[in-house]
């Protein structure tokens, strides 16, 4: 895969039950997240530990014109944060020759980091999709 991993990807591999998660949440998953997020206005979002081991929390990340959305998978619940903070800094380091990964940190105005970190968050697998989709995320922001 060269391409970077979209929402409609995300909802297309739950429908499949290709996403390491419980039988329940994957069933539910698609639904609660078309109730709680227009899914049409989703201009980028990240799978944060989507392809690692199966009980190991997972993020999603919904990124919209005027905020980010955050899903957090932890102890097999679910939990939807709103982050409305404006971003006051944004620093991509992409992947070069010789590094392995590429690493996107956003800064916001209440002094929280989200890092994303392509091989961190994914596998060697799939570390070329979360590079691509850590560069279509910093154009997208910028």
């Amino acid at each position: 895969m060269n391409e970077s991993y979209t929402v409609e990807d995300f909802l297309d591999d739950l429908r499949k039950r290709d996403v390491p998660l419980p039988l329940s949440l994957t069933k539910m998953l698609p639904i609660q997240i078309e109730k709680s997020i227009d899914t049409e206005k989703v201009i980028a979002f990240y799978a944060k530990n989507m392809v690692k081991d199966f009980d190991e929390d997972k993020q999603f990340y919904f990124f919209l014109r005027d905020k980010l959305i955050e899903l957090s998978i932890v102890n097999k619940q679910m939990q939807f944060k709103n982050i409305n903070q404006p971003i006051f800094e944004i620093t991509f380091i992409p992947a070069q020759n010789g590094t392995a990964s590429a690493v996107l940190k956003l800064s916001f105005n209440n002094r929280e980091d989200i890092i994303f970190n392509s091989l961190e968050d994914s596998n060697p697998m799939w570390n070329d999709t979360y590079i691509n989709s850590l560069n279509e995320i910093y154009k997208t922001l910028t």
